[in-house]
């Protein structure tokens, strides 16, 4: 298991260095399993130098500069130091894992930190105080240091001045309104691609949202969840370890919970609702375009959504939490599904299909059909299907209703309870399941597509 070298603080999630968020981000992106080992900050030139971890870069006066973060990969008996040359090393060490560089931008990336970090630094003078309030007395020294030069005044000064933040924050806030333009087309419109260089995860976002864990964190706000590690948790479904063993084994499901907030869940379930988008029952795929209603088969309501926004949102928040399925390789049971060819993932489809059932409504066991964009070279072979409500709108709580996944021979089940915010990722072929019977309450759920375009 990797090791990653981190400093301390004593605030709620420890780490608050954006560099060291680039790697543990990447990490997890990855999928490498890690653990953190915390090192005291005024002393990580001689733990580095106790550890063997070599300097990230040597300075002007030809002395060598230690930092975090690094790291020890005991695979390779490796150590390095430096979040760039970090992510590089995984990145050629693990090449079955997604890739973070892209070929040709470390001329690209440099510029852009080097930017970016400007508008960032903004945010020194406020985040400052809450380091050296959770620091060690020695660290809170050195960043008090740092500090006092920067605003030239003493911290009491600084904190005594009631005006004095109001000001930073606004001048903040203008650097980062700058910032934002550069990820806008460019008549000013928002992008519809989920990361800053298009599809992929690259060592940009790595940079964004390191800058932005350094800042909530740093300055102990209220959103420290959002962005912590484990505010989204991840489950394979080991159907090796359940009764459906003997036709599932090797079978792909996941839940990832947390996906999104109640609220933002609430605000799904509006949009679905407001015109031009309508609910009618839903239907049944035939073997033509249309789809025909056989309530005693799916019974509930359906109301359809084309929204490349709301894709591109599902698509962000899922995708690092599924690394196992940004390529497959047609082999064991994907070569079942996808056939000869391997496939990378795409974008969630655009078309997102709500789904409303009352008491009584059902959807019976059935495989999910295929859905081919023959334009885009795009098919899907894994479904997501997220639970928007517990509850309905008169605060009847929700029984009943769950997926359940099915033999075949329809002996032998396991069930996946609706839970707000939660996603249900399997794959589309072979794996039977259902949409059980609401028994009260009123169940609204949401599904798409991950679409995956062939690789050579």
């Amino acid at each position: 298991m990797i090791t990653l070298y981190d400093f301390a603080v004593n605030a709620p999630n420890k780490s608050i260095s954006p560099f060291t968020w680039r790697v543990r981000l990447a990490l997890n992106i990855k999928g490498i399993k890690h653990q953190t080992e915390w090192l005291d900050f005024p002393k990580i030139e001689e733990q580095s130098k106790k550890l063997g971890i070599p300097p990230s870069e040597i300075k002007p006066d030809g002395k060598p500069f230690y930092s975090i973060p690094a790291i020890y990969d005991p695979s390779t008996n490796t150590r390095i130091s430096d979040s760039l040359k970090i992510i590089e090393y995984l990145d050629k060490t693990y090449p079955d894992k997604p890739q973070i560089i892209a070929p040709g931008t470390s001329i690209l990336n440099a510029s852009f930190s080097w930017a970016f970090g400007k508008s960032v630094f903004t945010l020194f003078p406020l985040v400052a105080p809450h380091m050296i309030a959770n620091s060690t007395p020695e660290a809170s020294s050195i960043f008090r240091a740092r500090f006092e030069g920067r605003v030239k005044m003493t911290l009491e000064e600084f904190e005594n001045d009631k005006a004095l933040p109001a000001k930073l924050w606004a001048e903040a806030e203008e650097a980062f309104t700058t910032a934002s333009a550069w990820f806008k087309t460019p008549d000013g419109q928002e992008r519809l691609q989920p990361w800053i260089m298009g599809r992929e995860i690259t060592f940009a976002d790595l940079i964004v949202w390191g800058a932005l864990a350094w800042a909530v964190y740093g300055t102990g706000g209220e959103d420290e969840a959002t962005m912590s590690e484990s505010s989204s948790t991840a489950t394979l479904i080991d159907f090796a370890s359940t009764s459906l063993a003997a036709n599932y084994t090797s079978f792909y499901a996941k839940i990832v919970d947390d996906v999104f907030t109640e609220e933002e869940c609430t605000e799904l379930i509006k949009l679905a609702s407001t015109a031009p988008h309508e609910w009618k029952p839903a239907g049944l795929s035939t073997t033509g375009p249309t789809q025909t209603v056989h309530t005693d088969f799916r019974n509930s309501d359906r109301a359809l959504v084309f929204d490349d926004r709301v894709a591109a949102k599902i698509y962000e928040r899922l995708r690092p939490l599924v690394p196992e399925i940004h390529e497959i390789s047609p082999t064991g049971e994907w070569s079942l599904i996808t056939g000869k060819a391997g496939r990378k993932q795409g974008p969630t489809w655009k078309l997102v299909s709500f789904l409303r059932y009352g008491p009584g409504h059902y959807f019976k066991p059935h495989c999910d059909g295929l859905v081919e964009l023959e334009e885009e070279n795009q098919k899907a072979f894994v479904t997501l299907h997220m639970y928007l409500n517990d509850r309905d709108e008169n605060g009847v709580k929700l029984e009943g209703g769950s997926t359940r996944f099915w033999t075949p021979n329809k002996k032998h089940f396991l069930d996946v309870e609706p839970k707000i915010g939660r996603v249900l990722v399997f794959q589309q072929r072979m794996l039977v399941h259902s949409g059980e019977e609401v028994l009260a309450g009123m169940k609204y759920t949401m599904r798409s597509d991950f679409m995956f375009e062939q690789t050579p």
